[in-house]
């Protein structure tokens, strides 16, 4: 995968993936695609207002440099000079026609190390919920996974990286498209760390090769994961937050902030309890695991029937019970 790095805009944190090459230097841009949906200034102004009232990782900054591009040849000179005239953006950049390029959908990005990169805002793990946070290898084609060790500008938190809504297209195959989740450590990852919580598990295994069928199935629908949350030792009734041995217990962030979360989808729960940019929590429940933290959280929740999905790539206790 691309380089990494980092940038500051509106005071807030973001990391940058690199997609595609232009050979320009590092500015928060917005990308626009000149079309059916943008023939106009006045278009792509309007545009950019949507921007702001759905998508929380967009910020004004990004609009004061444009990067516009078209699948077509014909009358983009004539769209980019009226860009140029319009007074509107400090700059305004343009990248030729590309099938490649073609894939990127509107939204922030950056210009950076001669690349443009998708903007991933940073947020803070305060609930000490996330085991780390996940990007895709491929972000059009997303199926192997590196995890980061990032941490807040004090150092305090683990930071997890959250891409634009705007990059998510819904269709008919893809209803999940743009909604983020962490995921239950016992869901493999290709790429990541399947931790268990334990730490002599950890030194014993490799990271996964292959994800879950679950896994799979949710980013084939469009989901977003963000990043794996933790859990008891080996999803076991433990007890917060004496009982948990090798990592600490997340937070949850009802009441005073010390009251328990219960297991054994801990993360889980705390997570989406607690943090807005979090649409869904993917978990497990054989005996409680899901229905105990759900509730001590101040949350819905959903348990499947035995069976009905598929338990290939996820450990489990009993392989003649499946649970």
């Amino acid at each position: 995968m691309g380089s990494r790095s980092s940038l500051v805009v509106d005071g807030v944190s973001y990391l940058l993936k690199i997609t595609e090459s232009t050979g320009l230097e590092s500015i928060p841009v917005v990308l626009l695609p000149i079309g059916d949906s943008i023939s106009s200034v006045n278009d792509a102004l309007q545009l950019i207002n949507r921007f702001a009232e759905v998508d929380d990782v967009y910020s004004p900054s990004f609009s004061r440099t444009a990067v516009i591009r078209s699948s077509s040849e014909r009358g983009f000179k004539e769209v980019l000079k009226k860009f140029e005239a319009s007074g509107h953006f400090s700059a305004v950049y343009h990248v030729s026609p590309s099938s490649s390029q073609d894939c990127l959908p509107a939204g922030p990005y950056s210009l950076c190390d001669g690349g443009i990169h998708q903007a991933y805002r940073l947020y803070d793990d305060t609930l000490d919920s996330f085991i780390f946070g996940v990007i895709p290898g491929d972000v059009l084609n997303p199926k192997r996974y590196t995890a980061l060790n990032l941490l807040s500008s004090n150092g305090l938190w683990k930071s997890i990286p959250v891409p634009s809504r705007l990059y998510a297209v819904r269709t008919p195959v893809t209803p999940l498209a743009g909604a983020r989740m962490g995921i239950k450590d016992i869901f493999r990852l290709k790429g990541t760390q399947t931790t268990m919580m334990s730490r002599p598990w950890i030194e014993l295994y490799d990271p996964d090769e292959q994800s879950a069928d679950y896994t799979e199935k949710l980013i084939k629908l469009g989901a977003v994961i963000v990043g794996k949350t933790k859990m008891t030792s080996f999803a076991s009734p433990e007890e917060p937050t004496d009982q948990w041995i090798d990592f600490h217990c997340p937070v949850n962030p009802r009441g005073d902030g010390y009251q328990s979360p219960s297991s054994s989808s801990t993360g889980a729960a705390t997570s989406l309890a607690g943090y807005e940019w979090l649409d869904f929590s993917i978990a497990g429940d054989s005996a409680g695991s899901v229905r105990a933290p759900a509730p001590c959280n101040g949350l819905f929740s959903l348990r499947p029937s035995f069976g009905s999905t598929s338990m290939n790539g996820i450990p489990v206790n009993s392989p003649c019970c499946k649970w």
